[in-house]
């Protein structure tokens, strides 16, 4: 309760494996819950939190991912509740970062005031971000998922989720995997701009909601397998 910086902090730098399991705690109003702070080289951070409750913490999680070699980090939320904050979870990658990082949001209900999911990837390390039988809800105006840069290679991919707000999604040619099945998107804009693989999405539903695939963002491969298939069966 009250906490100053945050109520757990998990850092990590050289080789370490440094890891923070959380079961039935509870955390209030304070501005930051959790903050993991990765400066791994060939070492990772790992931080796992289920039944945990946040009421009025700004901002739930922060990663901060400047991590290099081969191990992969994570973030996993499990049958947690998280309410009342401006922001669920942001993670920032440095510039030159190559390791692996993983956000895993799993039977958790999330509703804050401001975006709720804002993840920073990069071009040289995978961005994972995998939920499921959830319910994320961002403040009015805001962002329920938002990743990007689009020059970031990201491993994107949920099942059974309730999103409220707005949803944008940015990534690079050599992203392999953006796919949605059975997600409801409310009241918000959803936006793919993603130049590798090819949104999968199957059995979504949109309530008063604009999908927007921007112009241009078919990658030269498929536009051109495109129009080798007009070109014989002559589709306009």
């Amino acid at each position: 309760h009250g906490q100053t910086v945050a109520g757990i902090k998990l850092h990590g730098s050289g080789a370490d494996e440094s890891g923070v399991m959380l079961h039935h705690v509870h955390f209030h109003q304070m501005a930051r819950g959790v903050f993991v702070d990765d400066q791994t080289t060939t070492g990772h951070t790992m931080f796992e939190a289920e039944h945990v409750h946040m009421d009025h913490v700004d901002l739930a999680a922060e990663q901060m991912t400047n991590g290099q070699g081969g191990a992969m980090s994570m973030l996993m939320f499990f049958r947690s509740h998280i309410e009342g904050g401006e922001n669920f979870i942001r993670a920032r990658r440095g510039t030159g970062s190559a390791q692996q990082f993983m956000i895993r949001v799993v039977h958790c209900e999330v509703h804050t005031t401001e975006d709720a999911i804002d993840v920073q990837g990069g071009p040289n390390g995978m961005s994972m971000i995998h939920h499921h039988v959830s319910e994320i809800h961002a403040g009015a105006g805001f962002k329920a998922m938002y990743l990007w840069p689009k020059s970031s290679v990201f491993d994107y991919h949920g099942t059974e989720v309730d999103f409220e707000g707005d949803v944008m999604v940015q990534a690079n040619l050599f992203t392999q995997r953006v796919y949605q099945h059975n997600i409801d998107y409310r009241n918000g804009t959803i936006t793919f701009d993603t130049d590798g693989a090819l949104p999968n999405l199957q059995g979504n539903r949109f309530d008063n909601c604009q999908i927007v695939v921007p112009n241009g963002d078919v990658p030269p491969g498929i536009r051109n397998a495109i129009r080798h298939l007009h070109s014989m069966f002559g589709h306009p």
